[in-house]
């Protein structure tokens, strides 16, 4: 496993209702939000750069949204 690739370690849901995600990681490193129904097909959600070491990333889920699983990945 590379020791400095980006992680996914929080979730915190914001007063107007949108989750943000902590992603931790390079500084300067590129990453991409990606999520899945089920764990096997994962499909890119966005790009980010990551440009202190940690990332805070909204995203608007519906409430079906809510059942999908997300991670992080280094591009």
């Amino acid at each position: 496993v590379d020791p400095t690739a980006p992680t996914l370690s929080a979730a915190k849901l914001t007063e107007n209702g949108q989750f943000r995600f902590l992603v931790k990681g390079d500084k300067g490193g590129k990453v991409v939000l990606q999520y899945s129904e089920n764990l096997g097909n994962w499909i890119d959600l966005q790009t980010y750069i990551n440009g202190t070491g940690e990332l805070w990333i909204p995203v608007n889920i519906t409430e079906e949204a809510s059942r999908l699983f997300f991670r992080v990945r280094a591009e």
